[in-house]
């Protein structure tokens, strides 16, 4: 799932508890 953030970072940031590389 955290390789899948890279591209919605911006969404899957705020939705992701696990926010290491989205700031």
């Amino acid at each position: 799932m955290a390789t899948t953030s890279l591209s919605s970072r911006g969404a899957r940031a705020a939705d992701t508890p696990l926010r290491i590389d989205y700031g």
